[in-house]
């Protein structure tokens, strides 16, 4: 499975959105993104994961990397995001959101993907559990 993550900025910190308790790393703070639906390139799939999770137009997108998630078996694309309008939770996946710096993200439990993107080290050999 391939899934495509956004990084969007606002000063020196990120756009995050917390799953909810139900859901696949639920209570955990992640990038905004999701999986390519079939015939979908991955181009259109951020552009459609950051409308349904958190209701903001991209206006600009550049691919900033590839990376194997080794916990959850995947690959994820990363893409740099601009976007317009502020940002409100969609659907029933995000229960909250917030920008945050990477200082910040130290003490926030992160999806395994996340914390590996932001190279956020733990005191537990680097798995945030």
């Amino acid at each position: 499975m391939v899934t495509v993550r956004a990084v969007i900025k606002k000063g020196n910190k990120f756009l995050l959105v917390q799953r909810v308790s139900s859901d696949v790393g639920g209570g955990k703070y992640q990038l905004v993104g999701g999986g390519i639906d079939n015939n979908e390139t991955p181009e259109n799939a951020i552009v459609r994961e950051v409308k349904e999770e958190i209701g903001l137009i991209v206006t600009k997108l550049k691919k900033l990397k590839e990376q194997y998630n080794s916990v959850m078996g995947q690959n994820s694309i990363y893409f740099l995001v601009s976007v317009k309008g502020k940002p409100i939770p969609q659907n029933s996946e995000v229960q909250s959101y917030g920008y945050f710096s990477k200082k910040q993200m130290q003490k926030l439990p992160l999806t395994f993907g996340t914390q590996t993107f932001f190279k956020i080290r733990r005191a537990n050999n680097g798995i945030c559990k």
